[in-house]
């Protein structure tokens, strides 16, 4: 390869180039890693060396160098991008016993193990930190909630005794409806028999009256005969 502006010298062959690009890779992640922490995990620790800045003349000059070796550019297949990633990162992950990130094929056992454990750890972590942001936004809720419960109970009561005297006022009306019914059919039966009951109470009483008459004549026919017969 031929040199580009601003980079090192000594790069003989294409592994030489890989290198370099592993090792860049390598300190953007554990960069990020420091800047950017996983909420809930570990950050790790260690000095994080300042990015190296390049002119735009040089990032030009670059361009053009990898046009130059690539030749006509491929057009972009963005599946086969999605499936090199997807398991470039399926393989890739943080090893914390070598504080950088390795490949699942080349760590070793007890390397995985860390790494599995300490992914673990920072899940569980994380997961403790929502259940506690959880429990936090609950209780808020409930504070909220709580007086608006107490204002839907009392809201059910009303609505319950209105829905019970609802019910009472619509049964006494329907009996009232029923009584009035019933009355306004019988009424001229009842009447006339009660017409006919005070007539008949009418002259029960005229009969009484005469003979109270008639008794009262006699007693006094009986007053004077005992008066006539004493002189």
């Amino acid at each position: 390869p031929r040199a580009c502006p601003g980079a090192p010298a000594g790069l003989a062959s294409d592994a030489d180039a890989e290198a370099l690009v592993a090792a860049e890779a390598v300190r953007l992640v554990r960069r990020d890693a420091v800047e950017h922490p996983v909420k809930g995990g570990q950050k790790p620790a260690g000095f994080v060396e300042a990015l190296p800045t390049f002119s735009d003349d040089a990032l030009a000059a670059a361009k053009r160098l990898i046009l130059d070796e690539a030749g006509s550019p491929k057009p972009d297949d963005a599946d086969a991008f999605s499936a090199a990633w997807a398991a470039r990162d399926a393989a890739s992950l943080y090893l914390p016993t070598e504080g950088a990130v390795g490949t699942v094929g080349d760590a070793s056992a007890p390397a995985l193990v860390a790494a599995h454990k300490s992914a673990f750890e920072a899940t569980r972590a994380q997961m403790a930190k929502g259940a506690q942001r959880a429990a936090r936004v609950e209780a808020r809720v409930a504070e909220k909630v709580e007086p608006l419960v107490g204002e839907a109970e009392e809201l059910r009561e009303a609505v319950d005794a209105g829905a019970a005297a609802l019910d009472k006022a619509a049964i006494e009306a329907a009996c009232y409806l029923r009584l009035y019914k019933v009355e306004r059919r019988t009424l001229p039966a009842r009447l006339e028999k009660a017409r006919f009951r005070g007539k008949a109470l009418d002259e029960r009483e005229a009969a009484l009256q005469k003979e109270y008459a008639d008794l009262v004549r006699r007693r006094d026919a009986l007053y004077a005969a005992a008066a006539k017969a004493h002189e």
